[in-house]
């Protein structure tokens, strides 16, 4: 607290050129933010990019919790999905049995997200799905408006063979000349994909 002075932008205003600024004192609990550092080691209004929930007070000062980066942040069609409510959604609906999984948006007709983790021993794939799907509706309001309005299409699944994820992260690691400590697994991905259907459609028109 002497050694840092925090501002907060409100996650709501991120993407604003100018967006506005809060001191500690001035932040709500249960509203999410972006964290600006002002330290002396020299960093002087520096957006770092952490996105961050007040869940608490002490004294004046707010008590948050970390929940993403700031890019890991999944935009289709307006809802604005977090990494944070992506990997709350599969803590819910599965208490924690997959651990390692991906999500990412496709572009369709119906534009939707696909879920790819490996298969799991008695797992119901499809029921998987759509307890993510109610679930991503319930932590962001948005996605469900989006889903009630038929713009988003539901949460589809796909498994990946044994050992894909471990790979993937493998070769990331190494592409990046880096350690296997310093890797970050990213449970979800910004970059939206056509999906396989239309590609195959547009191929044969």
């Amino acid at each position: 607290i002497t050694g840092n002075f925090l501002e907060f932008i409100p996650a709501e205003c991120a993407e604003q050129s100018d967006p506005p600024t809060l001191r500690a004192e001035q932040t709500e609990i249960d509203k999410e933010y972006f964290l600006v550092v002002t330290n002396w080691a020299g960093l002087w209004r520096y957006h770092i990019g952490d996105r961050v929930r007040v869940v608490d007070r002490f004294g004046h000062s707010p008590v948050f919790e970390f929940l993403s980066r700031g890019q890991h942040t999944a935009n289709i069609t307006g809802e604005k999905l977090t990494e944070h409510q992506v990997v709350e959604a599969m803590q819910r609906a599965t208490g924690g049995a997959i651990q390692r999984f991906v999500m990412q948006g496709r572009f369709a007709r119906q534009p939707y997200y696909e879920l790819r983790f490996e298969q799991v021993d008695g797992l119901d794939v499809v029921r998987l799905s759509e307890q993510m799907d109610r679930t991503l509706c319930q932590l962001n309001l948005e996605y469900h408006s989006k889903r009630r309005s038929d713009r988003l299409g539901p949460v589809t699944a796909k498994i990946l063979p044994p050992g894909t994820l471990a790979q993937v992260e493998t070769e990331k690691i190494r592409a990046r000349h880096g350690r296997s400590e310093q890797y970050k697994h990213q449970y979800l991905l910004t970059e939206v994909l056509e999906d396989p259907a239309e590609k195959e459609s547009s191929r044969t028109v």
